[in-house]
């Protein structure tokens, strides 16, 4: 769970320190963010989340927390391909498109899976 945090504040932090996005997911962000966690999978922040899942189903030995993991899951690739993908596409552009072909959405060191 601690390194679902530290994932998650460092991915925060890397934003709000170098003024290249927003943490905020209603506010617009300004810049594309392509450094630390973002250079090896477009939505770290994701990953963050799904370790601290994962930790807690660990620590608390609980189906229904289980059940949760698999559901959010779910529901974080659904808004991932669905949401969030096509509004940094509109916010970005041609930059962001760039990027979806050099960094996976996902999995570190896997292929990438471009937007279009």
């Amino acid at each position: 769970m601690w390194s679902g945090a530290l994932l998650a504040t460092l991915c925060g932090l890397l934003m709000f320190l170098n003024k290249f996005g927003s943490v905020i997911p209603f506010i617009k962000p300004t810049k594309l963010v392509t450094s630390g966690p973002y250079a090896l999978v477009r939505h770290p922040m994701m990953w963050a989340l799904l370790f601290v899942l994962f930790g807690e189903v660990i620590t608390y030995c609980s189906l229904f927390t289980f059940l949760w993991l698999t559901i959010w899951s779910r529901l974080s690739y659904i808004y991932i391909c669905d949401y969030e993908d096509p509004y940094l596409l509109q916010c970005f552009g041609e930059e962001y498109l760039q990027y979806s072909k050099k960094v996976p959405r996902w999995i570190p060191g896997s292929k990438p899976q471009p937007i279009i």
